[in-house]
């Protein structure tokens, strides 16, 4: 016997219910998709990752007292707990410093279980001498102010091919070795820190280039570690003292110009140009540094009263090109300082391009 009002009445509260339960299990739906998402950046781009999802890694970095290696440091990574359906993560140790020069170095970086070496320095690479140790160099040099996606993305893939301990130097181990390796860890842990880091492993914050590399590098994708070579340069030996004044010269004609700009604050595109000029006075006062330490070897040879007057000459340049690096960065910090420091920059520019003439007219002309 059918009962029309019984029917009724279940037809309503059916649609009541649906129209309850529906939204609520396309939220949970939602929110699934959004945490599942939100663990794989590369996914949410429309783009493929490098590796299935990963689970959490574990991550340690401690400072190691060292004799003959500069700002020593190990890290670690391992998985946290993973479920069944997760893939597994090796186990990682990294280590990174600075250069290691002697053999006592080089033994050391053996007798830690380091079987490759990835030099981020200018200077090439002394391969032979870690040879003698086992050990395997690359060389991916990198600048003061500024990294490159191919640069990190090389780096990361020399850690993922290698599954022994690797050592990452630069020249101190402060800036650019570590900038670099947070940058390539940040393409496969997404939730590093970077700026804690940086700061902890005693990277100059005045170096914003190299914090902005390690910041916002992108997760690692598959194409990306298919272009990388499986055996990547273990020199490149293009650094040389006329390379490094050509950079220089490059780097101070690109400053000169903003000698030309009128009144700083009615001009609306300063600021993203003093960005640019901020790069320039870091890249300048580098190759001063490095060149300064490129010829350090020669300097024996001079004679005495010549070698004095050459490091006064150099001495003074790279104080010169400190200051214009340290004025822009200030100028770019303080807006309404620009002024002022725009001409205490002005005076120094022209106090660098003095001591270049002299050091010229007496070493070069």
């Amino acid at each position: 016997m059918n009962h029309p009002q019984t029917e009724t009445t279940f037809r309503f509260w059916g649609w009541v219910l649906m129209a309850i339960a529906w939204p609520l299990g396309l939220a949970l739906q939602a929110s699934v998709w959004v945490e599942d998402r939100a663990l794989s950046p590369a996914t949410a781009m429309g783009q493929e990752p490098a590796q299935a999802r990963q689970p959490a890694v574990e991550f340690s970095a401690k400072k190691i007292a060292s004799a003959h290696l500069e700002n020593l440091h190990h890290i670690e990574l391992k998985p946290a707990q993973a479920s069944a359906n997760q893939q597994a993560v090796n186990k990682q140790a990294i280590w990174f410093g600075g250069s290691p020069e002697t053999e006592a170095a080089m033994a050391e970086l053996a007798a830690s279980g380091v079987k490759t070496i990835v030099s981020v320095d200018g200077a090439p690479p002394l391969v032979e001498l870690a040879k003698k140790h086992g050990l395997q160099y690359v060389h991916i040099p990198v600048k003061y102010s500024a990294l490159s996606r191919d640069q990190i993305v090389s780096l990361a893939a020399v850690l993922q091919r290698n599954r022994e301990p690797v050592y990452v130097h630069c020249h101190h181990g402060k800036h650019r070795g570590p900038a670099a390796l947070v940058a390539a860890l940040k393409c496969t842990v997404t939730d590093l820190e970077t700026d804690t880091l940086l700061k902890t492993f005693g990277t100059d914050p005045k170096y914003r280039g190299l914090y902005e590399a390690a910041r916002t590098a992108q997760p690692l994708q598959a194409h990306e570690l298919a272009r990388v070579p499986e055996k990547l340069p273990e020199a490149i030996q293009d650094l040389s003292p006329a390379r490094l004044m050509s950079e220089i010269d490059c780097s101070f004609d690109q400053l000169l110009a903003l000698r030309k700009v009128g009144e700083p604050l009615e001009n609306k595109e300063l600021p993203a140009q003093l960005k640019t000029w901020q790069e320039q006075a870091i890249d300048l006062e580098e190759a001063f540094r490095e060149y300064q330490r490129l010829l350090e070897p020669q300097f024996p040879m001079m004679p005495p009263e010549q070698q004095a007057q050459y490091r006064q000459f150099l001495k003074t340049s790279l104080s010169h090109a400190a200051a214009i690096r340290s004025e822009l960065s200030k100028a770019v910090d303080t807006p309404e300082e620009m002024p002022a420091r725009l001409k205490t920059y002005r005076t120094n520019l022209e106090a660098l391009q003095q001591s270049c003439a002299g050091c010229h007219a007496q070493f070069r002309n």
